[in-house]
């Protein structure tokens, strides 16, 4: 072995998938390393990746496999670098190049060192390349040849240096960019047309979505639109028209599910996290409440009076009737809200609007509760509030959760309170936003709003069969949060 074999030694790959084992290919082609170390739990994997001359050796403990090594590569997908990092850090050297291929981000890496300890030498990297086969069964040393790779300017000067040289050694191009532009790439590049893929899955799902993959593969893969392409548009414009109005309403659903801020992903669970519904009438404390249940489990919190009190500004704003329930319901079908938590505060966005006070006002309070009662608004937004909690680890909060959107959630919670004491809460809301009101008009709005939530023909205001319910007339804040959190420890262990 010459100097520049010994430099780059023992190379250890966690990670057995397309992009790994091609990784592993092209540094066996190189004859650079001494050895080339596959790890993955999954043994077929390894079985696979070793009978096609793909890695020299495969071990299933990330731990035992990193021992020794001098450059170790992460390729697995993002939400499981910390699960891998967790289980291998301890055992990796000091001086190693550690590096990925998943374009991990500044808040993971983070959260890494938090847990596991200090990685002065890692690099994260992402490769330019587009693949659809998974496993060692799609992995050859073309996958890569000759990609370029980017490389986050986080990394401290010398481990940089030393993964450009790492990669370079593999025929690859090494691209150094700033953090945030790295991470912009990534998402730009990978996650995105994603994104895009999946809501045209929901787009086209009636339209047997099999039978087409391979025809919008080959659109996706064409560089630029033809102008026989755009001839064709127009031809079917009518109907495109409408598949696109679907598109965006689909994109808006996932924009609100994802929310505003970055998170690190909670590890994956092998059954589905619970929904957790909070309903009751006004001043019970459900939005104070949830939002509290929210943060203590990590889950999203979405507060769908919210969401009505949207489309009544919105409605107010356009100069609609609040009796033309056919226009209320199609904008009902495309209200661009969002929720964006800003450390302890919780805003809420109407299109390019902070709309969080607006919403809070009397009026626009009254105005969704007439709104509400309407069957096609609620028929609109029931499919909005279903696709945000579809997925469970969700608290919503509302006023018929239990009852008619999540109706076999885990959790049910009913809070109640006398009229008294939930008009007080409520006066004092107001006048600590500056709101000029009596004690008495407010206890007559609130009896009002009541008895047009509980006679409404649609979707009335009731408590779930099987709801538990919380007087929170006697009790603290805190005392209501923790009754809430052991119903979910009880119900949904």
């Amino acid at each position: 072995m010459d100097a520049s074999a010994k430099e780059l030694g023992r190379l250890c790959i966690l990670g057995t998938g397309q992009l790994g084992c091609s990784l592993a290919a092209l540094a066996r082609e190189t004859g650079r390393f001494s050895e080339v170390v596959g790890v993955d739990r999954r043994t077929a994997h390894l079985e696979m990746a070793i009978r096609l001359s793909l890695i020299d050796r495969g071990v299933a403990e990330p731990g035992r496999g990193v021992l020794g090594a001098n450059v170790v590569v992460l390729a697995v997908p993002l939400p499981e670098v910390f699960g891998v990092l967790a289980a291998a850090g301890p055992d990796i050297r000091p001086d190693a190049l550690v590096t990925d291929l998943a374009g991990t981000t500044a808040r993971v890496f983070a959260q890494v060192e938090r847990e596991v300890g200090a990685l002065p030498c890692f690099v994260p990297a992402f490769p330019l390349v587009h693949s659809q086969r998974m496993g060692p069964g799609g992995a050859s040393a073309d996958v890569l040849r000759g990609a370029s790779v980017l490389l986050s300017r986080s990394a401290p000067p010398p481990a940089l240096e030393r993964a450009g040289r790492f990669f370079q050694a593999l025929g690859l191009s090494a691209l150094v960019v700033d953090g945030d532009l790295f991470e912009w790439c990534v998402a730009g590049t990978h996650y995105l047309p994603q994104l895009v893929v999946s809501c045209l899955r929901q787009v086209v799902r009636r339209a047997q979505w099999p039978l087409g993959q391979s025809a919008l593969k080959r659109m996706l893969d064409s560089d630029e639109v033809s102008p026989e392409q755009e001839r064709a548009f127009q031809l079917h414009a009518g109907r495109l028209s409408g598949l696109l109005d679907e598109l965006v309403q689909a994109m808006g659903q996932r924009q609100r599910r994802l929310g505003s801020q970055a998170s690190v992903p909670p590890p994956s669970r092998s059954r589905r996290r619970p929904v957790i519904a909070i309903d009751g009438p006004a001043g019970t404390g459900k939005s104070t409440v949830a939002r509290r249940v929210a943060r203590a489990l990590g889950y999203l919190l979405v507060d769908t009076g919210a969401i009505y009190r949207c489309l009544a500004l919105q409605a107010r704003w356009a100069g609609l009737d609040e009796t033309d329930e056919a226009a209320l319901a199609e904008r009902a079908a495309h209200l661009p809200f969002r929720f964006e938590e800003r450390g302890e505060e919780r805003r809420v966005w109407l299109g390019s609007e902070d709309v969080t006070q607006l919403i809070r006002e009397p009026a626009i309070s009254q105005a969704a509760s007439r709104i509400s009662a309407l069957p096609a608004v609620r028929k609109a937004l029931l499919e909005v509030q279903r696709d945000l909690g579809r997925e469970g680890g969700v608290v919503l909060e509302g006023r018929d959760i239990g009852t008619v959107v999540f109706p076999d959630a885990e959790v049910k919670v009913f809070l109640e309170a006398p009229l008294a004491v939930r008009a007080r809460r409520r006066f004092d809301e107001l006048r600590a936003a500056g709101k000029t009101c009596t004690l008495e008009e407010v206890e007559r709005e609130v009896k009002q709003r009541d008895e047009r939530d509980e006679k409404r023909a649609d979707a009335p205001l009731v408590p779930a069969a099987d709801a538990i319910r919380i007087d929170t007339g006697p009790l603290s804040l805190d005392q209501v949060v923790e009754a809430v959190l052991e119903a979910v420890r009880r119900k949904a262990p």
